[in-house]
Protein backbone atom coordinates (compact mmCIF):
# COMPACT_ATOMS: atom_id res chain seq x y z
CA UNK A 1 0.00 0.00 0.00
CA UNK A 2 1.38 3.41 -0.92
CA UNK A 3 -1.00 5.74 0.91
CA UNK A 4 -2.77 5.95 4.24
CA UNK A 5 -6.48 5.26 4.69
CA UNK A 6 -8.20 8.33 6.12
CA UNK A 7 -10.35 7.32 9.11
CA UNK A 8 -13.17 8.91 11.06
CA UNK A 9 -14.33 7.66 14.46
CA UNK A 10 -17.99 7.69 15.49
CA UNK A 11 -17.95 8.21 19.22
CA UNK A 12 -15.54 8.86 22.06
CA UNK A 13 -15.84 5.48 23.77
CA UNK A 14 -13.09 4.51 26.19
CA UNK A 15 -11.84 1.64 23.98
CA UNK A 16 -11.51 4.05 21.06
CA UNK A 17 -9.79 6.84 22.97
CA UNK A 18 -7.43 4.70 25.05
CA UNK A 19 -6.67 1.75 22.75
CA UNK A 20 -7.83 1.79 19.14
CA UNK A 21 -7.18 5.38 18.03
CA UNK A 22 -3.63 5.46 19.47
CA UNK A 23 -2.92 2.14 17.74
CA UNK A 24 -4.36 3.43 14.45
CA UNK A 25 -2.19 6.54 14.72
CA UNK A 26 0.88 4.31 14.95
CA UNK A 27 -0.14 2.34 11.85
CA UNK A 28 1.77 3.01 8.68
CA UNK A 29 -1.40 2.66 6.59
CA UNK A 30 -3.90 4.63 8.68
CA UNK A 31 -4.51 8.28 9.47
CA UNK A 32 -7.26 9.36 11.87
CA UNK A 33 -8.71 12.53 10.32
CA UNK A 34 -11.90 13.10 12.33
CA UNK A 35 -13.86 12.15 15.42
CA UNK A 36 -17.53 12.71 16.24
CA UNK A 37 -19.59 12.76 19.39
CA UNK A 38 -23.19 13.75 20.08
CA UNK A 39 -21.54 16.42 22.22
CA UNK A 40 -19.30 18.79 20.20
CA UNK A 41 -17.37 19.82 23.32
CA UNK A 42 -16.43 16.17 23.99
CA UNK A 43 -15.46 15.66 20.35
CA UNK A 44 -13.26 18.78 20.36
CA UNK A 45 -11.62 17.84 23.67
CA UNK A 46 -10.88 14.31 22.45
CA UNK A 47 -9.62 15.57 19.08
CA UNK A 48 -7.25 17.97 20.81
CA UNK A 49 -6.08 15.30 23.28
CA UNK A 50 -5.30 12.82 20.47
CA UNK A 51 -4.13 15.26 17.78
CA UNK A 52 -7.08 14.56 15.45
CA UNK A 53 -7.57 17.43 12.95
CA UNK A 54 -11.39 17.59 12.87
CA UNK A 55 -14.17 17.22 15.44
CA UNK A 56 -17.89 16.93 14.74
CA UNK A 57 -20.91 17.33 17.01
CA UNK A 58 -22.90 14.67 15.15
CA UNK A 59 -22.16 11.32 13.56
CA UNK A 60 -24.07 12.33 10.43
CA UNK A 61 -21.79 15.34 9.92
CA UNK A 62 -18.70 13.14 10.06
CA UNK A 63 -20.23 10.76 7.50
CA UNK A 64 -20.58 13.73 5.12
CA UNK A 65 -16.84 14.53 5.37
CA UNK A 66 -15.20 14.17 1.97
CA UNK A 67 -11.76 13.48 3.45
CA UNK A 68 -12.90 10.41 5.45
CA UNK A 69 -12.76 7.08 3.61
CA UNK A 70 -13.49 4.65 6.44
CA UNK A 71 -15.04 4.79 9.88
CA UNK A 72 -14.41 2.96 13.11
CA UNK A 73 -17.59 2.48 15.16
CA UNK A 74 -17.16 1.93 18.94
CA UNK A 75 -20.75 2.90 19.82
CA UNK A 76 -23.05 0.93 22.17
CA UNK A 77 -23.96 -2.49 20.75
CA UNK A 78 -27.53 -1.64 19.73
CA UNK A 79 -26.19 1.17 17.52
CA UNK A 80 -23.65 -0.91 15.59
CA UNK A 81 -25.93 -1.99 12.75
CA UNK A 82 -27.79 1.29 12.14
CA UNK A 83 -24.59 3.34 12.06
CA UNK A 84 -22.70 0.74 10.01
CA UNK A 85 -25.50 0.92 7.43
CA UNK A 86 -25.52 4.74 7.46
CA UNK A 87 -21.75 4.79 7.02
CA UNK A 88 -21.85 2.30 4.14
CA UNK A 89 -24.63 4.26 2.46
CA UNK A 90 -22.42 7.36 2.77
CA UNK A 91 -19.72 5.45 0.87
CA UNK A 92 -17.48 4.81 3.89
CA UNK A 93 -15.82 1.49 4.64
CA UNK A 94 -16.69 0.25 8.14
CA UNK A 95 -14.73 -1.27 11.01
CA UNK A 96 -17.30 -1.88 13.73
CA UNK A 97 -16.55 -2.87 17.30
CA UNK A 98 -17.81 -6.29 18.37
CA UNK A 99 -20.46 -7.54 18.31
CA UNK A 100 -21.14 -6.28 14.83
CA UNK A 101 -24.78 -7.32 15.20
CA UNK A 102 -27.12 -8.66 17.85
CA UNK A 103 -29.17 -11.00 15.65
CA UNK A 104 -28.82 -13.05 12.49
CA UNK A 105 -31.31 -10.76 10.73
CA UNK A 106 -29.15 -7.74 11.55
CA UNK A 107 -26.08 -9.54 10.20
CA UNK A 108 -27.98 -10.36 7.02
CA UNK A 109 -28.97 -6.71 6.64
CA UNK A 110 -25.28 -5.77 6.86
CA UNK A 111 -24.42 -8.31 4.16
CA UNK A 112 -27.13 -6.87 1.92
CA UNK A 113 -25.87 -3.34 2.59
CA UNK A 114 -22.29 -4.37 1.85
CA UNK A 115 -23.33 -5.98 -1.42
CA UNK A 116 -25.51 -3.02 -2.43
CA UNK A 117 -22.97 -0.30 -1.58
CA UNK A 118 -19.74 -2.08 -2.50
CA UNK A 119 -17.92 -1.01 0.67
CA UNK A 120 -16.13 -3.26 3.14
CA UNK A 121 -17.84 -3.90 6.48
CA UNK A 122 -15.74 -5.69 9.10
CA UNK A 123 -15.97 -6.54 12.78
CA UNK A 124 -13.12 -5.37 15.03
CA UNK A 125 -12.28 -8.81 16.37
CA UNK A 126 -8.66 -9.33 17.37
CA UNK A 127 -8.31 -13.04 18.04
CA UNK A 128 -6.26 -15.05 15.57
CA UNK A 129 -7.65 -18.56 15.21
CA UNK A 130 -5.68 -21.69 14.43
CA UNK A 131 -6.11 -25.43 14.34
CA UNK A 132 -2.92 -25.83 16.40
CA UNK A 133 -3.66 -27.43 19.77
CA UNK A 134 -1.81 -25.42 22.44
CA UNK A 135 -1.86 -28.27 24.94
CA UNK A 136 0.70 -30.18 22.82
CA UNK A 137 3.36 -27.47 23.14
CA UNK A 138 5.23 -25.44 25.69
CA UNK A 139 4.33 -21.73 25.57
CA UNK A 140 7.44 -20.91 23.50
CA UNK A 141 6.88 -23.80 21.08
CA UNK A 142 3.25 -22.74 20.63
CA UNK A 143 4.24 -19.13 19.92
CA UNK A 144 6.83 -20.28 17.37
CA UNK A 145 4.29 -22.61 15.71
CA UNK A 146 1.76 -19.77 15.41
CA UNK A 147 4.42 -17.46 14.03
CA UNK A 148 5.28 -19.99 11.30
CA UNK A 149 1.61 -20.74 10.56
CA UNK A 150 0.70 -17.09 10.09
CA UNK A 151 4.00 -16.07 8.40
CA UNK A 152 4.72 -13.67 11.22
CA UNK A 153 8.47 -14.15 10.99
CA UNK A 154 10.79 -13.08 8.26
CA UNK A 155 14.23 -14.70 7.96
CA UNK A 156 16.64 -12.99 10.34
CA UNK A 157 13.96 -10.83 11.97
CA UNK A 158 12.09 -11.11 15.23
CA UNK A 159 8.32 -11.40 15.41
CA UNK A 160 6.48 -8.33 14.17
CA UNK A 161 3.34 -8.80 16.29
CA UNK A 162 4.91 -8.71 19.73
CA UNK A 163 4.50 -11.38 22.37
CA UNK A 164 2.15 -14.26 21.63
CA UNK A 165 0.51 -15.92 24.58
CA UNK A 166 -1.56 -19.05 24.20
CA UNK A 167 -5.23 -18.83 25.01
CA UNK A 168 -7.78 -21.56 24.62
CA UNK A 169 -11.49 -21.16 24.19
CA UNK A 170 -14.31 -23.35 22.99
CA UNK A 171 -16.90 -22.38 20.42
CA UNK A 172 -19.92 -24.62 20.43
CA UNK A 173 -21.53 -24.52 17.01
CA UNK A 174 -23.61 -27.61 16.38
CA UNK A 175 -26.31 -28.85 14.04
CA UNK A 176 -29.36 -26.60 14.18
CA UNK A 177 -27.35 -23.73 15.65
CA UNK A 178 -28.23 -20.26 14.30
CA UNK A 179 -24.56 -19.59 13.52
CA UNK A 180 -24.22 -22.82 11.52
CA UNK A 181 -27.41 -22.08 9.57
CA UNK A 182 -26.19 -18.55 8.84
CA UNK A 183 -22.79 -19.81 7.70
CA UNK A 184 -24.26 -22.48 5.43
CA UNK A 185 -26.74 -20.03 3.89
CA UNK A 186 -23.89 -17.65 3.00
CA UNK A 187 -21.33 -20.20 1.85
CA UNK A 188 -19.16 -19.71 4.91
CA UNK A 189 -17.48 -22.28 7.09
CA UNK A 190 -17.38 -22.22 10.85
CA UNK A 191 -13.91 -22.30 12.43
CA UNK A 192 -14.54 -20.56 15.72
CA UNK A 193 -15.31 -17.52 13.57
CA UNK A 194 -17.01 -17.18 10.23
CA UNK A 195 -14.85 -17.09 7.12
CA UNK A 196 -15.73 -17.22 3.41
CA UNK A 197 -15.60 -20.68 1.87
CA UNK A 198 -12.77 -21.23 -0.54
Amino acid sequence: MTRKIKWGVLGVANIAVRKVIPAMQLGEWSEVRAIASRNLTKARRTAQQLGIPKAYGSYDDLLKAKDVEAVYIPLPNHLHVPWSIKAAEAGKHVLCEKPISLTVEEALSLLRTRDRTGVKIEEAFMVVGTAVNPSKFTENEYAATLAREFNMLEPGNVMKWGAIRPAQDKFNFGPGDEVVAFAEAHKMKVRGALSPME
